[in-house]
């Protein structure tokens, strides 16, 4: 064994048995809490911007980490999958922050400041609903056409385009039937 290490197994435990006595000649401690919530969706609220925040700043650090299992792969394939994987959970985990903030400015939006009317929650949850089957279904789009422009000569390839695109405009259809009732229920339900 070096002299670094026995150096380090004797100045460790030392250090550590002298850590107490140093509590000793502390001056009187106050600890004051962080959070200024005194409601508990204040608390959820605070609890969730920290850890938004904290995910937003650990995201470019993951990114640098793949960059790193890239840039120091030189070929070898488990280190190029390993920063591809890391790659795309990070960017799993962003669209995972992204719409847990979605739900909770819903949540929010939903059970507001104003008065719980039952009729405005509906009208708003069929609402929120409507457009975010929109917006996937400008996804689904996209994946559909993705499978006509790289089918090529593949038939499988054409036929997941063709039912993709027939399953999408079928979602839409129902969106906008849904959104349809969904007004009625409202001025039923509204008065």
């Amino acid at each position: 064994m070096n002299e670094k290490m026995k150096a380090i197994k004797l100045i460790i435990p030392t250090l550590m048995l002298c850590l107490p006595f140093s509590f000793c000649f502390a001056e009187t401690i106050s600890l004051t809490s962080p959070i200024d919530a005194t409601e508990f969706p204040e608390l959820l609220n605070t609890v969730a911007g920290f850890l938004f925040n904290l995910g937003l700043a650990l995201a470019p650090l993951s990114f640098l980490v793949a960059a790193f299992f890239l840039l120091t792969a030189a070929g070898n394939p488990k280190n190029i999958e390993t920063a591809k994987n890391i790659a795309i959970y990070t960017l799993l985990g962003l669209l995972i922050l992204l719409l847990a903030r979605g739900i909770i400015a819903v949540v929010y939006g939903i059970v507001g400041e104003e008065a719980l009317d039952i009729g405005i929650i509906i009208g708003r949850i069929f609402a929120y609903m409507f457009w975010l089957l929109l917006m996937s279904s400008a996804l689904s789009f996209l994946l559909s056409a993705y499978y006509f422009l790289m089918g090529g000569e593949n038939e499988e390839y054409r036929k997941m385009g063709k039912s993709v695109l027939i399953f999408t405009i079928v979602a839409i259809v129902l969106a906008i039937l849904s959104r349809g009732i969904a007004e009625f229920v409202v001025r039923i339900v509204s008065g």
